[in-house]
């Protein structure tokens, strides 16, 4: 099976298309170019938590090799600062948006926090009081998203 020739947003998790060596950053063939098109693109038109990138490993990875290999530690900052609850919840509901591609509801307390910690907030650290935020507030949505089905559902009896 030919994986280049399989499109899609969640290509990037099959095969590792950012190639480190030393303090070099290769983005590597095509996929290397797509993802560094991607990159150019958002930052230019400001997409933000775009899940392509927020739950890439590859762009994780990237991002704390170049704090380690570039940044002391009092250069880099070691938490992005206090989130508002506007952008933990944006957080929230992209992780709930894209459950089924990341295995959401497969991971426990512990693996739903190590995803957020190592993928989603890299390079930096997330206090404890945010992290238990994002991870009660994909469940609140959940729970919301069913009871307005269960409300759609009676109104549609009720005709």
């Amino acid at each position: 099976m030919d994986l280049s020739a399989m499109a899609g947003m969640w290509d990037f998790c099959m095969s590792d298309p950012i190639l480190f060596n030393g303090s070099d950053i290769i983005f590597s063939g095509e996929r290397g170019a797509n993802l560094l098109m991607s990159f150019l693109l958002k930052a230019k038109y400001g997409q933000a938590l775009d899940p392509e990138i927020l739950f890439n490993k590859s762009v994780s990875d990237m991002l704390n090799i170049i704090r380690d290999k570039f940044y002391s530690n009092s250069e880099f900052p070691q938490y992005i600062g206090k989130l508002d609850h506007e952008h933990l919840y944006l957080i929230s509901r992209n992780l709930v948006e894209n459950a089924k591609q990341i295995g959401w509801w497969r991971k426990n307390y512990e693996g739903k926090a190590r995803f957020i910690k190592d993928i989603v907030m890299a390079p930096y650290e997330i206090d404890d009081e945010s992290l238990d935020y994002i991870i009660a507030s994909t469940s609140d949505i959940i729970l919301a998203i069913r009871r307005n089905l269960e409300l759609h559902d009676e109104e549609i009896i009720d005709k």
